[in-house]
């Protein structure tokens, strides 16, 4: 892009309240991927010497802390530096505060992060007592537990994606009422909006073959396997719903709404059994799921009806479910 272009772009994230929560959830997601670095690094053992700032006052850690954090987010910083001078230009004075305001908690939410990481370090979560009486009282379901064990795995990356998420299908939502567009541009938030949950199918993946390896020995239909994780995806992507049904476009019809969640899950579920094929960290998956992404994006600008890719995206993940899921092995050593 020119910088002409790239002018013209900031004009209309700061002229919109619909548009500026893009760059908003942009940073949101980029602040996840800094929190899970930083436990990443404090949580390797050749790093045990960074606990040591524990040692400092409260006051003194963040002082620390804080500085690292706003090295770390110089890109998201840069950018908003941009946007503040795009929009102090024409002047816009709400977009400036928003900016001002989204990034200072960004940055002071991922430096509390940090500072919480290091003080309790190992720390043994508490059960309360509303927890172990629904526990003796009801028995919980399998997708239940799938549930529950990939949201507390990683709740600040679970919380990370739904929220950026949600924020990308609400500024899609949001443009139909203020001009005219078609289907294509809902199908290519979605794409987008739901590419996000790679990480969720990453932790999914890994419980039922690596955490939870006797699954796989039990006598249980393919058909079954495949809805459970149809379900269990479809109930961890209700908030993305729930924003599609809330804003769906009147200009498209009532059809397209069905088509939207169907492809929706068609897509989680190519992306899913992709991860079949081969023995893959989350960062080759995140691009093999950029190559498929890319591939429906370009389906939709080329106006492939969504039901059409759908079908397509069925038709190739349920046979390489079928064919890679009793072949597939996850071990220590790829894990």
């Amino acid at each position: 892009m020119s910088g002409v272009e790239h002018k013209a772009l900031a004009l209309s994230f700061v002229s919109s309240q619909a548009l500026i929560t893009i760059p908003i959830g942009v940073w949101l997601f980029y602040m996840v991927k800094i929190i899970r670095f930083n436990q990443s690094v404090i949580g390797a053992p050749q790093h045990e010497f960074i606990y040591t700032i524990t040692l400092l006052k409260a006051s003194e850690q963040w002082i620390a802390l804080f500085p690292i954090l706003i090295i770390q987010f110089i890109p998201a910083l840069v950018y908003a530096s941009f946007l503040i001078l795009t929009a102090y230009t024409f002047p816009l004075t709400l977009p400036i505060l928003e900016i001002i305001l989204s990034t200072g908690m960004i940055i002071i939410v991922s430096t509390a992060t940090l500072f919480v990481d290091l003080k309790y370090q190992g720390r043994e979560e508490k059960i309360t007592h509303l927890k172990k009486l629904t526990d003796t009282r009801f028995a919980k379901s399998y997708i239940q537990i799938i549930i529950e064990w990939i949201i507390r795995k990683n709740t600040v990356a679970f919380l990370g994606v739904k929220i950026s998420g949600c924020i990308i299908l609400l500024g899609i939502t949001n443009l139909y009422f203020s001009d005219a567009y078609d289907w294509r541009l809902l199908g290519m938030g979605l794409t987008i909006a739901f590419s996000g949950n790679v990480t969720l199918l990453f932790y999914l993946h890994r419980f039922e073959n690596f955490h939870f390896q006797i699954l796989r020995q039990l006598p249980l239909s393919m058909l079954r396997r495949f809805f459970t994780a149809v379900c269990a995806l479809t109930i961890l992507c209700l908030p993305e719903y729930g924003i599609v049904i809330r804003n769906f476009p009147k200009d498209l019809q009532g059809y397209m709404l069905v088509t939207s969640v169907v492809f929706s899950i068609s897509l989680l579920m190519l992306f899913y059994s992709s991860m079949y094929i081969t023995h893959t960290d989350l960062r080759k998956i995140t691009k093999i799921v950029f190559m498929i992404a890319t591939a429906e994006l370009l389906f939709i600008l080329f106006n492939v009806p969504l039901w059409l890719i759908s079908v397509l995206n069925l038709s190739v993940g349920i046979p390489v479910f079928r064919k890679y899921f009793y072949r597939y092995e996850m071990t220590r050593s790829n894990e």
